[in-house]
C-alpha cells in the first residue's frame, strides 16, 4: 500500500453457519468494547504504513454451541492454525506453534457454547481479505475423517478500499454472504455468547483467544 494513503474498510453483517447439529457464528466486533458491527458500518481513513493515521486492530469473535443431546467432538489439525486470514492476491496457510500432535480434540457437552476471539492487524496489501475458522466434528470419539461432519469452512471478509469509497459491506460470495446454505442454513444474525471458564480450554494455533485480545 501507498505510504500515508486513506483506505475504507467495509465490514459484513455476522455470519451463522448450521452444520449437522454445530452452531457456528462469525462476527466482526469493536476490539475494546467488543460492539459488534454490521454491514453498513464503515471504518474510514484506515492507515496503513502510514506516518499520520494509527494502524486499525482488527478483531473477530466465534462461538461454537453443540445444539445436540449429545457429545460433540471438535477436531482440529495441530499444525495448522484454526483460524486463517488470507487475500485475494496473497494465499498462506499459517501454521501452529503448537504441533506436538496431530490434532486437537475439544469436547463440547449437549448445549454447550463457547466463544473464541482473533485479533489482527492487515498487511500492507490493498485486496479483499478473508478470516475464516477450520475444525472438523462428530459425535464419536477419535473418529476418522469418514466418520466425521464436513462442515463447509466459517468465513467471513473484509474489503479494502481507496477513500473515499461507497462501499457498505463486503461483496456477495457464497464464504461471505448472508443467505447461503451448505449442509446446513448460512443467515445473517447476531448469536449470544459467552466466553467458556473451563480450565481445559483449547490452544488454536498459537493465537491468544481471550479477554488478553
Amino acid at each position: 500500500m501507498e505510504d500515508d494513503a486513506e483506505y475504507a474498510v467495509a465490514y459484513p453483517d455476522p455470519v451463522v453457519q448450521n452444520c449437522y447439529g454445530v452452531e457456528r457464528t462469525i462476527q466482526f466486533i469493536e476490539h475494546y468494547n467488543e460492539t459488534p458491527v454490521f454491514a453498513g458500518d464503515r471504518q474510514d481513513l484506515f492507515g496503513v504504513n502510514s506516518k499520520t493515521l494509527p494502524p486499525i486492530k482488527f478483531k473477530l469473535r466465534v462461538t461454537v454451541k453443540n445444539t445436540l443431546p449429545t457429545r460433540v467432538y471438535e477436531y482440529i489439525d495441530s499444525c495448522q492454525a484454526a483460524f486463517q486470514l488470507s487475500g485475494s492476491k496473497t494465499v498462506k496457510i499459517t501454521q501452529s506453534d503448537y504441533c506436538l500432535n496431530d490434532e486437537t480434540v475439544n469436547v463440547y457437552q449437549p448445549n454447550e457454547e463457547r466463544t473464541y476471539y482473533y485479533a489482527f492487524n492487515l498487511p500492507n496489501i490493498l485486496q479483499t481479505w478473508t478470516a475464516s475458522y477450520h475444525a472438523e466434528y462428530s459425535t464419536a470419539f477419535y473418529s476418522d475423517s469418514v466418520q466425521r461432519n464436513q462442515c463447509e469452512t466459517l468465513s467471513t471478509q473484509l474489503v479494502v478500499d481507496p477513500y473515499p469509497s461507497s462501499m457498505d459491506g463486503a461483496p456477495p460470495d457464497k464464504d461471505s454472504g448472508t443467505s447461503s446454505v451448505d449442509t446446513g442454513s448460512q443467515n445473517s444474525s447476531t448469536n449470544g455468547s459467552s466466553q467458556s471458564g473451563s480450565d481445559d480450554s483449547p490452544i488454536f494455533g498459537g493465537f491468544g483467544l481471550g479477554d488478553e485480545l
